[in-house]
């Protein structure tokens, strides 16, 4: 077994692991060699997420042979715990080769020691490939090698989200809650072919909530993801909730999706938010996919 760092010489046999990785997962679809090439060895992030440091990726070779790679680097977190931490935004090797996964591990661990900072991410959503998965994920419990791996070196869970589909959806909208609402809807444009949406309602001025929904277009150019629109950003006011808002801002969104040519809706919820994972279900969407960020301290 051999770690060497990554370069582009090997960009070939990592996008092949890559998208043997994420074959079968929900909304992840191949990449090609020159889009990997220019995600990997740096840490990725939301824009507004902090500063971050450019990492490393390592490869493992078995009798010359990418059996598994590694995607590290340090970063300023938005969330879990303070200060600089070590991320590692992607880990797979083949599975049955668990030397390789955890010489890369290993590799990933004394990358990060060396920086000094006391605590690791995997998969965490801030670091992100842009191109893995929606918005939210973190690592697919399909993943289920890759799971048991970090949990043999003491990871934990610490995060989770559970992501839901709702394949050809066709919402039926009930009235606003009050009929003297103004609700507005927007088609702001995005990467995708068709527009994103947002449903905005106000009673004489005042914010109530809005729906925000996105094309799976952001995130693959694929036909497949095009006809995918996710749900990003619900909400109520405080004062509002409970009198039937969140359910009108979500089915009428969808419907304006619908009528905006999108085919399957999408949307996820925190691990740990049983009131949201109800309410969605209760309208169309199940589950397909849970997904976990993991923490170990240094």
């Amino acid at each position: 077994m051999e770690i060497v760092g990554y370069e582009a010489g090997l960009a070939d046999d990592v996008v092949s692991l890559y998208n043997r990785a994420v074959s079968g997962l929900p909304h992840c679809y191949p990449v090609d060699a020159d889009r990997l090439d220019a995600a990997i060895g740096r840490v990725h992030q939301a824009a507004e997420s902090g500063d971050s440091e450019d990492g490393a990726a390592f490869v493992a070779l078995a009798d010359g042979r990418a059996v598994g790679f590694v995607d590290v680097g340090v970063a300023q977190p938005r969330e879990w715990g303070e200060g600089r931490q070590g991320v590692i935004c992607f880990l797979y090797y083949l599975s049955g080769q668990r030397a390789a996964g955890q010489a890369l591990l290993d590799a990933a661990e004394r990358h990060i020691a060396e920086q000094d900072v006391p605590l690791i991410q995997a998969f965490p959503q801030e670091w992100r490939y842009p191109f893995y998965d929606l918005h939210a994920a973190y690592l697919s419990d399909r993943l289920g090698h890759i799971e048991g791996l970090l949990g043999m070196n003491g990871y934990e869970r610490v995060r989770g989200e559970v992501m839901l589909d709702w394949p050809d959806f066709r919402p039926v909208v009930p009235g606003p809650p009050d009929s003297s609402a103004d609700v507005d809807v927007s088609l702001p444009e995005g990467r995708g072919r068709l527009p994103g949406v947002r449903v905005r309602a106000e009673i004489e001025g005042t914010y109530v909530g809005q729906c925000a929904c996105v094309s799976g277009g952001e995130y693959a150019p694929d036909q497949d993801a095009q006809e995918w629109v996710e749900v990003v950003d619900l909400r109520v006011t405080r004062d509002q909730q409970g009198h039937g808002w969140g359910r009108h801002l979500l089915l009428r969104a969808l419907h304006e999706a619908r009528e905006a040519g999108y085919r399957h809706a999408a949307i996820s919820c925190h691990w740990h938010n049983d009131r949201a994972l109800l309410f969605y279900s209760n309208y169309g969407f199940r589950v397909v996919d849970m997904t976990y960020g993991w923490g170990r301290e240094l």
